[in-house]
């Protein structure tokens, strides 16, 4: 068994960088955006003003830095508590274009691997008795 020495003094250099910061940033006024964006639309829905009522900031703790964002109006926290806008908003877990699957190739291993073990299309045994 291998034991790893975590730095820890350079895990918490890393999470309180500048560059972590201006990420958390980022993505803190994208979400707030999208959210903000949703808000609008069902203030217009239900023909009231439109008003902006998410905000975020990033603060730092002891050992990182962290991203917050809340609904900061009456409308907003309703808004939020009906529709978790922050949630379904934050762009985390986005991937890029992913290619169609090829469904032969499974079709194909799959084949290999009951003619290695002596099954037929059924998936039932083969005995080779009349070879």
């Amino acid at each position: 068994m291998v034991r790893i020495a975590w730095n820890i003094d350079e895990f918490e250099r890393i999470r309180k960088s500048e560059g972590m910061k201006a990420h958390l940033n980022a993505l803190g006024a994208e979400t707030v955006t999208r959210c903000n964006a949703d808000l609008h639309a069902a203030q217009a829905r239900r023909k009231q003003p439109e008003a902006d009522g998410y905000e975020h900031k990033v603060t730092e703790g002891s050992s990182r830095a962290r991203l917050i964002i809340a609904a900061t109006t009456a409308r907003a926290m309703a808004h939020e508590a009906v529709n978790n806008a922050i949630l379904k908003n934050l762009p985390i877990g986005e991937l890029p274009e992913i290619p169609a699957a090829n469904r032969e190739i499974p079709q194909e291993l799959a084949r290999r691997s009951d003619a290695a073990r002596n099954l037929d299309a059924q998936g039932n045994r083969i005995h080779r008795l009349d070879s």
